[in-house]
């Protein structure tokens, strides 16, 4: 009867080891993820604290612009300078939209230095971008868009100017020349330069 009563009790004894061993398993799993998750939140917030400071300052110098035109337009008004006025209203923006490349360059360069790097490591060696250190074309651009969580293509569109046809046109034209699929080749592009 003892025997009987000792080989029960280490029954349940070594069946509530295996429930044990499972739930630390289990535990380590979740704590692993959870681990992953704060990586991925740090991340995150690296690059919001990073590209709220590059646009407070981006909307500083817009302002100031702005300013300066509307001092200037006042200016011109006051003095009956209406050809001048329209001379100086009639001109291009490529230079403020060139201004915008270069600093969205410098500041997306600044978090992910290797992107154009690991970018074409997912393209197939003959199609490659060989750009200066500090640039971005209008391809890389919209790439870094998406890796930055911008997918919409209306919305990356207005963000470069560019038509959503064009957006369309060289998404396609990339995916192309990529070693994977397309929409892998996009989960890709979204890792670059990820902490985990």
């Amino acid at each position: 009867m003892i025997v009987i009563a000792l080989v029960i009790a280490l029954y349940f004894n070594y069946n509530q080891k295996k429930i044990i061993i499972r739930t630390r398993e289990v535990l380590l799993q979740k704590n692993e993820e959870l681990i992953e998750l704060n990586k991925r939140l740090d991340e995150a917030n690296i690059i919001k604290e990073k590209y709220i400071g590059y646009f407070i300052n981006q909307n500083s110098v817009y302002i100031d612009k702005l300013e300066r035109y509307r001092k200037d337009v006042t200016l011109k008004i006051k003095a009956g300078l209406i050809h001048e006025l329209y001379k100086s209203s009639s001109g291009s923006f490529e230079k403020e939209m060139e201004d915008i490349y270069t600093n969205f360059n410098k500041a997306f360069l600044e978090l992910y230095p290797d992107f154009v790097e690991k970018f074409n490591l997912l393209l197939k060696p003959d199609k490659r971008f060989n750009l200066p250190k500090s640039q971005l074309n209008a391809e890389l651009r919209i790439f870094a868009l998406i890796r930055l969580g911008i997918t919409d293509v209306a919305q990356i569109a207005l963000q470069l100017r560019l038509s959503t046809q064009t957006i369309y046109n060289y998404k396609s034209k990339i995916k192309k020349n990529a070693i994977t699929e397309g929409d892998l080749f996009e989960e890709q592009v979204k890792k670059i330069g990820s902490l985990f």
